[in-house]
């Protein structure tokens, strides 16, 4: 994470309750995941004819944050319908 836009710099001020200050802190770099979820290597691929189908992905964070196992959503269209699985 090199660029400009992944990284942000950070630096506190503050007073004291007895107005000593302001002290400055030293600059921090936070680096900040800007790379989306990565989907590769679908199937099936194409038509079926079978009425039981399995399907699959593989899902990546390549250099990010790392993908949430648990945020997964798997929708089907079957004719209209709109299937949440």
């Amino acid at each position: 994470m090199d660029s400009a836009r992944e990284r942000s710099f950070l630096r506190w001020r503050m007073d004291d309750l007895v107005d000593n200050g302001p002290v400055t802190s030293g600059i921090m770099i936070v680096h900040i995941d800007v790379l989306d979820v990565r989907f590769d290597d679908l199937y099936p691929v194409g038509w079926t004819n079978t009425t039981d189908v399995t399907v699959g992905i593989t899902a990546s964070d390549q250099n990010g944050s790392g993908v949430d196992l648990g945020s997964h959503l798997v929708q089907a269209v079957v004719g209209w319908a709109i299937l949440v699985l």
